[in-house]
């Protein structure tokens, strides 16, 4: 970090209900610690109402495409990227300028996550891959490329499973599949959607409790924060779950930052089944 002059800083978008400004509040509170630490900040939104824009030495306002974060860093030469303040869009746009050889061929650092780390948050199935390999518990899910696979799968499982796209090419399309009527469609849609031309058939958890859990955690090691939703409010310590259940949830969450090696905030959700204690890691947001 001591090495560093320069941050390209890639904005969440438009404020929206569910999010409000939060995360335009978030790069407004990093790029200040920036500028004490006299590292100059290019701030990349398509947010022209972001109030960061008072803040950084650079605010480009353009649409969220990697052909826009490529005519920035040619223009600049940023020495780092900051991707985790700019939501699900920022990570893929990171992996598109990892496919393209711009971060290598510019000599630019990721700050907050690896780059293996980014392309497991952006595929399903590699994160899958890591959770399995030091046992984390995960629902089923498969990869397929066809309809046929999909139909079997969905088969094995049982309905309802769910569709998703992999590597989508703008937002990520997601099917609830209750039989095989609705799956030809649901499939069809999501490889359309699907840069990989892929789709992810997975296990539906319907009907146990959604958690999620916020760890913060620095080069050192881990900060827990507690349980959160970003439309709902938050109590600490928990109300509605039993010690044994928030503490396996709670070194399940750990051992997840750890093993992404996660620099800043990780937003881990699982799903719970209250009767059995039994539970399963859904997703991890380091963003």
């Amino acid at each position: 970090m001591e090495k560093l002059k320069s941050v390209l800083i890639i904005g969440a978008g438009a404020n929206d209900v569910q999010h409000g400004d939060e995360l335009d509040s978030a790069i407004y509170q990093v790029s200040r610690v920036f500028k004490q630490m006299k590292i100059k900040t290019i701030l990349a939104d398509d947010n022209p109402f972001s109030v960061s824009l008072e803040n950084v030495d650079h605010g480009c306002i353009v649409p969220l495409k990697v052909e826009s974060l490529m005519d920035i860093i040619n223009k600049f030469h940023p020495d780092a990227i900051l991707p985790t303040l700019g939501n699900r869009r920022a990570f893929e746009l990171i992996q598109e300028l990892l496919e393209k050889g711009i971060i290598r061929k510019e000599n630019i650092q990721l700050l907050g996550v690896p780059e293996a780390t980014i392309r497991q948050i952006n595929s399903a199935v590699l994160l899958e891959r890591t959770l399995r390999q030091m046992e984390a518990p995960v629902k089923k899910i498969v990869t397929v490329n066809n309809y046929q696979d999909a139909l079997d799968e969905a088969t094995k499982l049982g309905y309802p499973v769910i569709i998703r796209s992999v590597l989508p090419k703008s937002s990520s399309t997601r099917k609830i599949v209750h039989d095989r009527s609705e799956l030809a469609d649901a499939v069809k849609a999501c490889l359309s959607q699907s840069r990989a031309e892929q789709v992810v058939v997975q296990q539906s958890l319907a009907g146990y409790k959604e958690i999620e859990v916020v760890v913060q955690r620095d080069s050192e090691d881990m900060d827990p924060i507690g349980i959160h939703a970003g439309d709902s409010i938050a109590f600490n310590p928990v109300q509605t779950l039993r010690d044994r259940q928030i503490q396996d949830i709670r070194d399940t969450a750990f051992a997840i930052t750890r093993k992404l090696r996660i620099v800043g905030t990780n937003h881990i959700q699982f799903a719970l089944d209250t009767n059995s204690d039994r539970f399963y890691v859904i997703k991890s947001s380091p963003y």
